[in-house]
């Protein structure tokens, strides 16, 4: 169904398929939405950690957990999962762009491998 998702394999050698993050801003609040299908005739459940890439002050790049959310996805269903991440929030909307700034990447990740990815090009959804 996405042509830039992941596939990974569960433990019945079954491909679950995770859709490109989106970042929006909404009254201040960044957050995260990305779906999560499962073609498997298992109930799945996974607890996926959000990462974020930050560009620092000296130019190096840092690498960060900004939080984690349990998923759990009927067999042969979908699920569009929606995750605040503070750590990125301005404290008013005029600030989010900023707070934003030196994001450059989001990463996706269950079992500390890489599911899904949004690389940040200074834009984003405003809601």
């Amino acid at each position: 169904m996405y042509d830039d998702a992941l596939l990974i394999t569960d433990a019945h050698r079954e491909s679950l398929r995770y859709g490109p993050p989106r970042l929006c801003v909404n009254e201040g609040q960044v957050f995260l939405s990305f779906q999560v299908d499962n073609p498997t005739p298992w109930h799945i459940t996974e607890y996926v950690q959000i990462y974020a890439r930050l560009r620092q002050a000296d130019g190096g790049v840092c690498e960060r957990l900004i939080g984690w959310e349990g998923c759990q996805v009927a067999p042969g269903q979908q699920r569009t999962l929606h995750f605040y991440a503070e750590a990125l929030s301005g404290q008013e909307a005029s600030e989010a762009p900023g707070a934003l700034s030196a994001l450059l990447e989001v990463q996706i990740r269950s079992l500390s491998q890489l599911r899904s990815r949004l690389i940040c090009r200074g834009h984003f959804e405003h809601l």
